[in-house]
C-alpha cells in the first residue's frame, strides 16, 4: 500500500504488520490465486484469466486464449518471509528476480523496523521506485494522502501512472526480453503501486474490465489477517507525520486508504483510457515503446489455452463478505 511506506514509523506494534502471515493461515489462500508463501502477505498469482471476447481468435475451431500463468506473481513486501516460504518462492514457484516498488525513503524508514531489504540467496532484487524525492515533496505529499482518504483511488493511481513510467518500463523490459522467467513484483502491502501495474499486464493481454477489477479486489482477502493492525496503525498516525496533512486520520479516512473496491479500478481502467488513449497508449507515451515491442509483450503475456472460470472467484469474494 503506497501511503502506508510514507507514514512515519513509530507504532511499538508495526512489526505485526508482516508477522501475521506466519500465524493462522485462512484456507482459501491456499487455492489459486493464492500461494502459501511462509512470512508474506498477500502473495497471489496472475493466472490463466480469460480474455475478453473480442481478444479471442476469430477462428470458431481455435482454441480460447488466457492470460500466461506462471509468470507474474504479486504480493506484499516479503522481508519476514521464512525458509519455509524461501523454498516455496525460489524453488517451487521458480522466481528468481523480484522487482521492489517502494521508494528508498521508504526502505530506511522500514529497516529500522527490520522490513527494508531483504537477499535471497538465487533471487536476484531489482530496485524499481515508483516515486523519486520530487514524490515527496509537501505539497505533492498532501495531495497524495487526501487522495487516498477520500476513497477515490482512482486519483491517486493517476500519480502512480503519471510517475512509474522509469519503473514500470523497466519491469516490462524483462518480461519482454525474458518472456518464460516468472517474476516477483511487491510495494509495501502489495496493493497500490502494484495493482495498477497488474492491472496494465491484465489489459494489454486482452483480460475484460470486469475480470481486471475481480483481481485488484482480491487485496481485500489477502491482506484480511492484518486488516486491524493495518487500520490501527493508520488512525494513530499523527498529521505532522503525514507532512502536510492537517487532520489525523479517523476510521473512515483509514479504510479508505487500505481499501481496494472494484469500482476503484474501474474508474481507474476508464481514466487510463481516456487520458493516456488505453494501455498501448500508455506503453507507446509513458513508458516509450513502439507498436512492435507492444505487440510482442502482449504476445508473450497469453497463452493458447482456455481461461479460468471466474465465477469460482467470484464465490471466494462473496464467501469473504
Amino acid at each position: 500500500m503506497a501511503v502506508l511506506g510514507h507514514l512515519e514509523t513509530g507504532l511499538p506494534n508495526r512489526n505485526a504488520l508482516i508477522d501475521a502471515s506466519n500465524g493462522t493461515h485462512l484456507s482459501h489462500l491456499a487455492n489459486p490465486p493464492w500461494h502459501h508463501v511462509p512470512g508474506v502477505n498477500n502473495f497471489r498469482e496472475l493466472i490463466d484469466y480469460p480474455l475478453a471476447v473480442d481478444a479471442q481468435p476469430t477462428l470458431s475451431c481455435a482454441t480460447p486464449r488466457s492470460f500466461r500463468q506462471g509468470i507474474v506473481y504479486r504480493s506484499a513486501e516479503p522481508s519476514k518471509i521464512t525458509a519455509e516460504g524461501v523454498k516455496k518462492l525460489r524453488d517451487e514457484l521458480g522466481i528468481r528476480k523480484v522487482f521492489d516498488l517502494r521508494s528508498e525513503r521508504e526502505l530506511k524508514k522500514l529497516e529500522a523496523h527490520k522490513m527494508g531489504k531483504i537477499e535471497i540467496e538465487g533471487v536476484q532484487r531489482e530496485f524499481v521506485p515508483v516515486f523519486g524525492e520530487e514524490g515527496y515533496a509537501p505539497d505533492i505529499l498532501s495531495q497524495r494522502y487526501a487522495d487516498y482518504c477520500s476513497g477515490d483511488l482512482s486519483r491517486a493511481y493517476r500519480s502512480i501512472l503519471l510517475s512509474a513510467g522509469p519503473a514500470y518500463t523497466h519491469i516490462l523490459r524483462h518480461l519482454l526480453e525474458n518472456p518464460s522467467s516468472p517474476i516477483l513484483l511487491h510495494c509495501t502491502a502489495g496493493k497500490d503501486r502494484t495493482g495498477v501495474f497488474c492491472a496494465l499486464l491484465l489489459l494489454l493481454a486482452g483480460v475484460d474490465n470486469d475480470t481486471i477489477t475481480l483481481e485488484y479486489s482480491l487485496t481485500t482477502i489477502g491482506l484480511d489477517n492484518i486488516r486491524e493492525t493495518i487500520l490501527g496503525y493508520l488512525q494513530v498516525t499523527k498529521p505532522n507525520q503525514h507532512q502536510g496533512c492537517h487532520e489525523e486520520i479517523g476510521r473512515t479516512g483509514a479504510e479508505n486508504m487500505m481499501s481496494s473496491k472494484r469500482e476503484c479500478m474501474k474508474r481507474t481502467l476508464e481514466l487510463l483510457e481516456d487520458e493516456f488513449g488505453g494501455v498501448r497508449g500508455y506503453l507507446k507515451s509513458i513508458c516509450g515503446f513502439n507498436d512492435d515491442e507492444v505487440d510482442r509483450l502482449r504476445d508473450n503475456l497469453v497463452s493458447d489455452k482456455a481461461g479460468v472460470d471466474t465465477a469460482l472467484i467470484e464465490q471466494m469474494l462473496h464467501l469473504k463478505h
